[in-house]
C-alpha cells in the first residue's frame, strides 16, 4: 500500500540525477526500475531489470538474487523499502526527508534530469526555501517492490484524502502546448481529488517552457484555452489497464462522472493560467511599480484572462492601469490604448455599467475616426 507519510527534499532527488549510468535521456521509469530499485531491494538480495517489450513500450521485470544461496526470484523477497526510507536510515541523510508539503503529479515517460529542472525553477520562482519544501514523488517515496493493486475505495477514499492532506499538488506540463501529463489517466485523477479537497494546485514548466509559453499566450490569449479544452479523462490512458479500470470506476462514481470531472480539471488549468500571468505581470513592474510598454501588453493579456473567468473587479483595475500606462507611454489615440479601452468598455457593458461603457465607446470610436 501506497505510503504518504514521507517526502523527499529536491536535493535528494538532484542525488539520483547525478548517479552514474543516468544521462539526460534517462526518463523518470527508467531512473526507478533500472536505478532506484537496485539500492532498495533490501540487504540479502541483489536486483536486476529484464526489458520486455510490450505493444504499449516496455515493461520491467525485477530479478532478485539472494546474496548468499544465488537462488533467484521474480516475487519482492522480505526487506524491499522506499527510496525515503533507505534516506532516513542514515543519519548523513535523513535530514532530506520529512512530511509531504507537495505532491508532485508527472508522467514517468519524462526525462527525469528535466523533471529536476522544472521542479528547481518552480522553488526559485515562488522564492521557496528547498530545504523546507518535501516532495511527494512516487517513485522515491513508495516502495515500488511491492505489489500495488488498489481497489475502488482506495482510489476514492485513501489517495484522495491524502491529496488533501499534503494540501499542495504541483503538476509539470511538458510539453506546454500538447502536455503528456493532461493524457494520462492517474495525472487527471490527482488533479481532480485536488480540486475536491480543496487543494491548492499548481503547475510547473520548466524555464524554457515558461518562456515559450507566456509569449505564446500574450500573442493569443485563447491558444492556452485550446489546448487544455481537449481535457478528455474518458481518454486518458494507463500502462496498467487494472490502474485504468479503477480510475474508470471512481470518476464514474463521482458527482457527474466524466463530463463533470474534465470541466473541473479544465477550470482548475484555466485559474493557473491567469495566476501565472498575474504573478508575471506583478515580476515586471519597476522599482517604482510601473509596467513597461512591453509589459503593458502582457498585463492587457491578463485582465482579458480575468474577465473571462469572471473576476471583474481584478480585471476592471488592471485595464484601467493598461490604458494609464499606454495613453502615458504611447498616447491617448494610440490603437493599443484604444484597443484597452475597447476591451474596457465590454467589461463593463456586461456589468450593466451602461453609463460608463458608453462614454468609453464614444472614446474609442472618435479615436479610431
Amino acid at each position: 500500500m501506497a505510503d504518504f507519510a514521507l517526502g523527499v527534499t529536491l536535493a535528494a532527488l538532484e542525488a539520483i540525477g547525478l548517479w552514474d549510468g543516468i544521462t539526460d535521456d534517462t526518463s523518470t521509469d527508467e531512473v526507478c526500475h533500472c536505478f532506484l530499485k537496485l539500492r532498495t531491494a533490501g540487504a540479502a538480495y541483489t536486483c536486476a531489470p529484464r526489458a520486455e517489450q510490450q505493444t504499449w513500450g516496455t515493461r520491467y521485470v525485477q530479478v532478485y538474487t539472494h546474496k548468499e544461496t544465488g537462488d533467484t526470484t521474480e516475487s519482492p523477497p522480505p526487506g524491499t523499502c522506499s527510496y525515503a526510507d533507505l534516506l532516513l536510515s542514515s543519519a548523513d541523510t535523513k535530514h532530506l526527508v520529512g512530511k509531504p508539503t507537495v505532491f508532485f503529479s508527472h508522467a514517468w515517460k519524462f526525462k527525469f534530469r528535466n523533471v529536476l529542472k522544472a521542479m528547481r525553477f518552480f522553488i526559485a520562482q515562488n522564492k521557496l526555501d528547498a530545504t523546507e519544501v518535501f516532495f511527494w514523488f512516487d517513485i522515491a517515496c513508495v516502495d515500488e517492490h511491492a505489489s500495488q493493486h488498489f481497489d475502488q475505495a482506495w482510489w476514492s477514499s485513501t489517495f484522495k484524502n491524502a491529496i488533501g492532506a499534503i494540501g499542495h499538488t504541483l503538476m509539470m506540463l511538458s510539453p506546454w502546448h500538447k502536455p503528456l501529463t493532461l493524457t494520462r489517466a492517474w495525472c487527471l485523477w490527482e488533479a481532480f481529488c485536488s480540486l475536491e479537497t480543496g487543494a491548492e494546485f499548481s503547475v510547473c514548466l520548466g524555464q524554457e517552457e515558461r518562456a515559450a509559453f507566456l509569449e505564446a499566450v500574450v500573442d493569443d490569449h485563447e491558444i492556452v484555452m485550446k489546448v487544455f479544452a481537449n481535457i478528455n479523462i474518458r481518454k486518458a490512458e494507463a500502462t496498467d489497464p487494472k490502474d485504468l479500470e479503477m480510475i474508470d470506476a471512481a470518476v464514474r462514481a463521482s458527482e457527474g462522472g466524466y463530463t463533470a470531472v474534465s470541466a473541473k480539471i479544465y477550470e482548475q488549468m484555466r485559474d493557473w493560467v491567469a495566476h501565472t500571468m498575474r504573478q508575471e505581470v506583478e515580476t515586471r513592474r519597476d522599482a517604482d511599480g510601473v509596467l513597461g510598454e512591453d509589459d503593458l501588453g502582457m498585463a492587457m493579456t491578463t485582465a482579458i484572462l480575468l474577465a473571462e473567468q469572471g473576476k471583474t473587479a481584478e480585471a476592471e483595475a488592471l485595464y484601467q492601469e493598461v490604458i494609464a500606462g499606454y495613453t502615458e507611454q504611447l498616447g491617448a489615440d494610440h490603437t493599443d490604448t484604444l484597443m484597452a479601452k475597447m476591451n474596457l468598455a465590454i467589461l463593463l457593458k456586461d456589468q450593466g455599467k451602461t453609463a460608463e461603457a458608453e462614454a468609453l465607446y464614444h472614446e474609442v470610436i472618435a479615436g479610431r475616426t
